[in-house]
Order: structure tokens, then C-alpha cells, then sequence
């Protein structure tokens, strides 16, 4: 995997690629996917930046160097299952970076941490039947989350 470094740089608006929707497919011109991509990933990183220098407590840079190499895989595989929308990206208490995605009645959450990045999918309120977790092993777990989101 490679790495997208954390830097602050302006806000780009992408409502003028596709028509004013924050997701993007692979349907979309494949000449504008590299640009795309680009901007994407610079605004989650700006977000970590952003948090890197506010958030009490900061994330850890274990946390920044985990999010920045998963975040390339996590964007392709969305970007062919289905469609690239950005995360609400937050800071835990242990510094990990939380990225949270929702679909109607379902959630995906992904913390990166100082460990392997975990998951937890949730469907409902009962933590025993409604909700699942792990840990992201391979590019197959991404795939599979965002499938399972979209479904």
C-alpha cells in the first residue's frame, strides 16, 4: 500500500465533476478519476492534518501513518463497488482516527490506531445480534464493508 501524506491545502469544491454529488463511481469518465482521486484523498488528510494540530487528543501518528496508507485502498475499492463517499472523520480518546459512513439503517465505522485498523458494522441497537467487528486483514475486508453498506 502506499502512503498519502497529511497537508493542509484549500478546499477544493468537486461539485463542478459530479454534478453537485459527493460520491463518485467508476461509471464516471475515467480521465477524471486521477484528478478525483487526488482531491479526494487531499481532504481526508486535511481533516487529519486539521486534527492533528486541534483535536485534545491529538491522534497519534502510528494513527496518521495506518489511515494514510489504508486510505488509497479503502477509495479504490469503494470507487469499484459502488461509489466514493467521504467519511465523518473524528479523533478517539486513544488517539485513534474514527471514520464513520452511513446508508439508511447501517453504519460502518474504521479506527486506526496504534494496532491493525478495526471495523464495526451496525444494523441496529443490539450489540449481540445488529452489530459485528474486526480487524482490516486485507483488501477484501474494505470491499466487503462497503458491498455490505450499499446493499
Amino acid at each position: 500500500m502506499s502512503s498519502h501524506a497529511a497537508r493542509l491545502t484549500g478546499d477544493q469544491n468537486l461539485s463542478t465533476f459530479f454534478e453537485s454529488s459527493p460520491a463518485f463511481s467508476a461509471e464516471a469518465n475515467q480521465h477524471v478519476l486521477p484528478r478525483y482521486a487526488e482531491i479526494a484523498l487531499d481532504q481526508c488528510m486535511n481533516k487529519i492534518a486539521a486534527l492533528a494540530m486541534t483535536a485534545d487528543p491529538r491522534p497519534s501518528e502510528a494513527a496518521i501513518n495506518s489511515f494514510s496508507q489504508w486510505l488509497p485502498l479503502i477509495f479504490a475499492r469503494a470507487c469499484k463497488v459502488g461509489g466514493w463517499a467521504s467519511p465523518h472523520i473524528t479523533c478517539s480518546e486513544l488517539g485513534e482516527i474514527v471514520c464513520e459512513w452511513w446508508q439508511n439503517h447501517k453504519k460502518i465505522t474504521l479506527y486506526f490506531g496504534d494496532g491493525y485498523p478495526e471495523y464495526i458494522k451496525v444494523w441496529g441497537t443490539n450489540i449481540d445480534t445488529e452489530m459485528e467487528s474486526g480487524i482490516l486483514t486485507s483488501g477484501w475486508v474494505p470491499t466487503s464493508l462497503w458491498l455490505w453498506l450499499h446493499s
